[in-house]
């Protein structure tokens, strides 16, 4: 890597660290006659693939397959010989499964122009690819339910035509998929029940799920009573048809509810492997739990079953289940809920849970419920709301909570017959040190301006990063002028002592310009012009100055 390391430049060392703890699999490789050979792998490729650090100085086809070495050469070869990145899917047999990754080759190119070094992150895809094979199963396992499903279970579109059937459908009523696919389905209900069935296929198309009895005619005349249920099909909140259910009561009534509590749960279960499926009594004990709970909370089955369906949750959200519990024996129908449950090792996760009753002449004999993890999109939702107010490389408040904040303050100084100080700090060449040390370095200096300002001021004071090395510090409900000019000279002071980074000594230097409100001016925007002035006039005077602004100057 020496070699690479004197044409690249010395900054590599900084991109071998930001590689090395870099999720994607990296590969550096050097162009070796006919071959390429391990310049540099990070960490993850090492542990992923099961490497050692031997494979560094190897040549490709002495560490992978022929096959699968022959391959890859000629895609290096290729980036090589155009001089552009290539991208492709890959997947290969570990000790760990199968591996799927999305790699990208791209040219590393020298000042010449000439190319011998190629960059290979590869990002691991497995997940998904098996993610996507489960989907295709529970497709194929739904599409299964339904044709050997022991009930008639068919799709009518929103006007009511029939789009799909499955083959109990056609033992049923004795007509073949041809004689019902694209026909309505009123003309095959008995006269006396038409008018209710068209009833309640028009509550299924408001969302309701939707039961009742009705006579058809058979394909040869006879009637034949059914049981329907009408489910509204509703993909991303919009209505799509009915799913229609439809059992000949004529027939065995225990077979009714065996098929009815095989398919529920199976669904369930098919469906939502990686979820927790619960199965509870009306008095609130699970009775079953599925082995996911292992995986996601940390319990064994046997750790699980047996205990209050309570016993885990967060005590603040206890009242919503209970809410959920009695909403549910009485009938009504409740949305998804959102709690917290404690995970086996100490910790709270955000589960996302459903739940539905499994109900027998008319009462809930059980309740089922599904239980998703929701903490990482709990947690993305929180980073996004502070994204929207917060600095992401300082964490320090941005331009909009300061202009709300100042405007508060001002407000309430208003009230309190108070007085409100706005600084605006530049740091002292700060251009300079990014010019020379890097953007590494110059990102370094702003945290560690964030970091003295902030341990400079008061509890109440706001100290946000403006955009660059411009920082505002807000200085609400003081006394006096005096009080702001102690903070600034504490400020300046602090900028005093060097900053180390990455074993470089940096001079830090800042400049304070400073208004007040209401000594300078009543309005906001007007403070904050008045206190870059200051700031212009301060970085005029030199390093680590402070000035006041006055409209006489």
């Amino acid at each position: 890597m020496k070699n690479f390391l004197e044409k690249v430049g010395h900054d590599i060392q900084a991109f071998k660290s930001i590689f090395d703890n870099i999720k994607d699999l990296i590969f550096l490789m050097e162009e070796d006659h006919h071959s390429f050979r391990y310049i540099y792998v990070n960490h993850s490729a090492l542990h992923i693939l099961n490497l050692g650090e031997t494979i560094i100085g190897r040549r490709m086809e002495d560490v992978l397959p022929k096959d699968r070495a022959d391959i890859l050469i000629k895609k290096y070869k290729l980036v090589i010989y155009t001089q552009k990145t290539i991208e492709f899917t890959e997947h290969f047999k570990t000790e760990k499964g199968t591996f799927f990754g999305e790699t990208s080759l791209s040219p590393i190119l020298t000042k010449d122009g000439t190319c011998k070094y190629v960059l290979a992150i590869v990002r691991d895809i497995s997940k998904r690819k098996q993610d996507e094979q489960q989907l295709k199963e529970n497709q194929k396992k739904l599409q299964s339910l339904i044709e050997h499903n022991g009930d008639a279970v068919y799709e009518l579109d929103l006007n009511g035509h029939f789009r799909r059937i499955n083959h109990r459908a056609t033992e049923i009523t004795g007509y073949d998929k041809e004689d019902l696919i694209g026909k309505p389905f009123v003309p095959f209900i008995r006269e006396h029940d038409g008018e209710k069935t068209l009833t309640h296929f028009q509550r299924a198309l408001q969302g309701r799920y939707e039961e009742y009895e009705a006579e058809i005619y058979h394909k040869d005349g006879n009637p034949i009573q059914l049981f329907i249920k009408n489910i509204p099909i509703v993909i991303d909140g919009e209505l799509k048809g009915v799913f229609g259910i439809a059992k000949d009561i004529t027939t065995q009534k225990e077979m009714e509810k065996i098929l009815r509590e095989n398919e529920e749960k199976y669904r369930l279960i098919s469906e939502n492997a990686f979820d927790i499926i619960r199965v509870i009594s009306p008095s609130g004990y699970v009775k079953y739990v599925s082995p996911s709970i292992q995986k996601i909370l940390g319990y064994s089955v046997e750790e699980y079953v047996g205990k209050s369906y309570l016993k885990y949750v967060h005590p603040e959200d206890v009242s919503i289940l209970r809410k959920r519990l009695t909403d549910i024996m009485n009938g009504e129908k409740t949305p998804v809920v959102e709690i917290r449950v404690l995970h086996k090792k100490g910790f709270y996760l955000w589960l996302e849970i459903t739940t539905t009753p499994v109900l027998e002449n008319g009462e809930v004999r059980e309740l089922v419920t599904i239980a998703r993890d929701i903490t990482d999109r709990k947690k993305l939702l929180e980073k996004l709301k502070k994204a929207a107010f917060y600095d992401s490389l300082s964490k320090l408040p941005n331009r909009r909570i300061f202009h709300k904040q100042l405007q508060a303050a001002i407000n309430e100084a208003a009230v309190n017959n108070k007085k409100v100080a706005v600084m605006m700090v530049d740091g002292w060449k700060f251009k300079q040190i990014n010019d020379t040390y890097g953007h590494v370095t110059g990102d370094a200096v702003i945290v560690e301006m964030g970091k003295r300002i902030r341990a400079n001021v008061r509890k109440q004071d706001t100290v946000a990063r403006i955009g660059g090395d411009e920082i505002a510090i807000l200085l609400p409900n003081i006394e006096s002028q005096q009080i702001a000019e102690e903070i600034a000279k504490r400020i300046i002071q602090s900028f005093t002592s060097p900053f180390f980074f990455n074993g470089t000594c940096i001079h830090m230097g800042i400049s304070i310009g400073m208004a007040l409100y209401p000594d300078h001016t009543l309005d906001m925007n007007t403070l904050i012009k008045y206190a870059d002035k200051a700031l212009y006039e301060a970085k005029e005077i030199g390093k680590n100055e402070y000035k006041i602004y006055s409209a006489t100057e």
